[in-house]
This record gives structure tokens, sequence and C-alpha cells, in this order.
């Protein structure tokens, strides 16, 4: 649990990550290519970009208030010990839990051979990305972070993401079970990473008493930031088509395949203790 100081922290950085991304032509020009120039998702999700301007608000270097915000900065996990910011040339997303920050997420724009394209703060992943689906009983579960975006964007607004192929966490199915929530519809990539995924995942929601549906992209190898690209006014159709066409996962035939070994009785305590 951050401190009351650190999490202020968070919050100021995260807003200036969102201010400079609305006066940074190359980092719109990112998202419109990838349909994702959208104000009113920019505002919801705070989206920001990370341009190193940040070190231009701070108090000076071996200064005592300078040196402490340095160090904090470092504690949440945003600079490096060199003072270089994580998400240097991100696109970054901030995950809450309520009010508070308690991850980020950061796509690279501007190539970098020796740093990863997507990127997160140190330590476990916390929290879930977009809160406000756990006001639906059905929820809509894409692999990655970017495509909920685009889902949200296309009007479906009770959708969050993973983080990644197997990036379902324990704070998923936790919040999931106190929000009652009956159903997830899994829209991961159409490929065979994507697949096994979403295998891996339906078997762990299924435990909880959840029913995982399956929905399956138009085309081998899309997936759900590539659909909204490809029909642009006519993706929030497309995805409705693929939504209505989802297949459910039962327990006793698909799931139960996915399982390596457990029986359920030992998972639903695996993932009962761990959450």
């Amino acid at each position: 649990e951050a401190s009351p100081e650190h999490q202020a922290l968070m919050q100021r950085v995260a807003w200036h990550y969102h201010t400079t991304l609305l006066n940074t032509p190359q980092a719109l020009a990112y998202l419109e290519k990838r349909g994702l120039k959208n104000s009113l998702a920019l505002e919801k999700f705070r989206i920001g970009f990370v341009d190193k301007s940040l070190s231009k608000t701070m108090p000076p270097r071996r200064s005592k208030d300078g040196d402490r915000v340095r160090e904090q900065l470092q504690e949440i996990g945003t600079h490096y010990e060199s003072g270089s910011e994580r998400f240097q040339g991100c696109i970054v997303i901030p995950i809450f839990s309520g009010e508070k920050i308690v991850g980020l997420y950061g796509r690279r724009i501007i190539d970098n051979w020796h740093c990863p394209t997507h990127l997160y703060l140190p330590g476990p992943h916390r929290g879930i990305f977009n809160p406000d689906c756990l006001k639906s009983p059905e929820i809509i579960l894409c692999e990655a972070i970017l495509d909920a975006v685009s889902a949200w964007i296309m009007g479906f607004e009770n959708v969050t993401a993973s983080y990644g192929t197997h990036g379902l966490t324990r704070d998923h199915l936790t919040l999931f079970r106190e929000a009652q929530v009956k159903k997830v519809f899994l829209a991961y990539d159409a490929d065979q990473a994507g697949r096994s995924g979403a295998a891996h995942a339906s078997e762990r929601l299924a435990v909880q008493g959840i029913h995982p549906w399956s929905i399956a992209l138009p085309e081998e190898g899309m997936d759900v930031n590539d659909l909204l690209i490809k029909h642009n006014g006519a993706a929030s159709g497309e995805f409705a088509k693929a939504l209505a066409a989802a297949v459910l996962l039962d327990s006793s035939s698909e799931v139960a395949s996915f399982s390596s070994g457990s029986s359920k009785a030992e998972l639903i305590e695996k993932e009962t203790s761990a959450a």
C-alpha cells in the first residue's frame, strides 16, 4: 500500500503525463493511426505520454526538496536510480483501484532496441483497467489494455483487460467475484498465443463460478484494435456480431480439458487462498 505522500506524487505524475500527451503531436499521431485519438477516452483513462519534461517541474537537483522528490519517484517506480524515466517514449495509462493509482502501463512508440515495447511499474500487477466495468454482471476481457480502450471507443463500456496472454491476476478474480460478475467474454487475439491465454483464463474463471465465453475475431491474427482500425465507423457492428456469436466454454468439457491435472476442488482452494 503506497503512502499518502507517494500516492499524491503518483497522481501529479499521471496528470503531468496526460497534459504532455495533449501537447505532443507525435504521440497524438500515433494514437490517431491506431484509432485511439478519442477525446472522451483520453480524458476518462487519463492517457499520457512521457517525454522527459517532468524533470523541469521538479525542485533543483542537490536541493533537499529535489533530492526527496527524486528518491520518491524511484520508490514508486517511475524513475530509475540514474534519474531517467522508466516510461520514456511511451504512451502511458494509469491503473486504478478506486481513486488510487496502483499501476502504470506503458506502450513504447519511439523505437529503442534495448528497451521493451510493453512495460509496467515494478512489482505484481494490482487493480484492473477501467474498474467501471464492474458495474455490469457481464464483462468483456481483452488481452491487452489498448485493445480494451479500442472496445470502449466502439461503445462497449463493460470492458477491461488482462496484462497479456497469461495476465489474468488475483485482483481480477477477486474483484469479479466481489462484484458478482456472472459472465466474462474473452476477446483475446486470434492467434495461437491468444487462444492459449484465453484457455488458461477460462479455467480460472470457471473455478470462480463465472461463465467464460470465447469471442472469435473475424480474421486470423487479428486483435480488437486491428478490428477498430480496419472497420473504422463500422467496427462497433463488427464487434457486436463477434460478441453475439461467442461460444460458452462449458466447465464439464472445454474448461475441464484445459486443466493441468488439478482437480476442480484443488483449483477452487488454490484460487480462493491466492485471492
